[in-house]
């Protein structure tokens, strides 16, 4: 389970791969207010399946996902990194909205519905909008998720880090096969993918949004992180 933008489509098809298993769905796959479909949950839980989802850790997804699975992976990014690729993200969308059908309907299921005009703007009005809205979103998200992590109720919960899995991704992949109790005998790692466009890949950065936020928008998310959620994280407050 994935924050939007934070290496997702990589790492489910690494696992995937490497584990030789079938990817599917189990959510209405909608951010940030997705909800989990109990019969394709049902499905997953009968095994040789992967799913990769961006579901909130709300009370009735965690009883759902808990009363099914035993432990699930949650990947979390700096939200404002993700932020910065979810803005590259939708614009990539609406350039190729009248050719691929798929990337208009991805616009039509955006949470807040976006502004009429809002590819007329500037990309430091459209971040201004974003940073008012979707990254408020993915801080309460991972915010949810650490607070579910620390109940330590059902299902057990692996929080992974997007900037841990560009120093090293390997040992990002062996905690999750050491944490679902998966010997690393029995994953194929010669079956990963390259990073490309294919698996969601733009430039796989931590901190572009250094040179991309001016500087009251990195003050104003800055002040919008909780300290408790970037001392976990080691996300910079400076």
């Amino acid at each position: 389970n994935t924050m939007p933008k934070s290496g997702s489509i990589y790492i489910l098809r690494s696992l995937s791969l490497g584990r030789g298993l079938m990817e599917m769905k189990v959510a209405v796959s909608l951010f940030p207010n997705d909800l989990v479909l109990r019969d394709r949950l049902d499905e997953l839980a009968w095994g040789n399946a992967i799913a990769q989802q961006h579901l909130p850790a709300s009370d009735i997804n965690l009883r759902f996902i808990g009363a099914r699975l035993p432990a699930m992976v949650v990947h979390v990014r700096d939200p404002r990194q993700a932020t910065v690729s979810w803005l590259h993200h939708l614009q990539n969308f609406n350039n190729h909205r009248k050719t691929i059908p798929a990337t208009e309907f991805g616009l039509e299921g955006t949470t807040p519905a976006l502004p009429e005009n809002y590819f007329s703007w500037s990309d430091q009005k459209q971040m201004d909008w974003l940073l008012d809205t979707h990254f408020i979103q993915l801080v309460a998200w991972a915010a949810a998720w650490t607070e579910a992590e620390r109940k330590a109720g059902k299902p057990r919960i692996l929080i992974t880090l997007y900037e841990d899995f560009l120093v090293d991704r390997d040992a990002v992949f062996k905690s999750i096969l050491k944490f679902l109790d998966i010997p690393e005998q029995r994953f194929d790692w010669a079956a990963l993918p390259q990073k490309s466009p294919q698996t969601h890949f733009r430039k796989g950065m931590a901190d572009e949004w250094r040179d991309v936020l001016t500087g009251d928008q990195q003050k104003r998310a800055r002040d919008a992180i909780p300290r408790a959620l970037a001392e976990r994280f080691d996300w910079p407050l400076d």
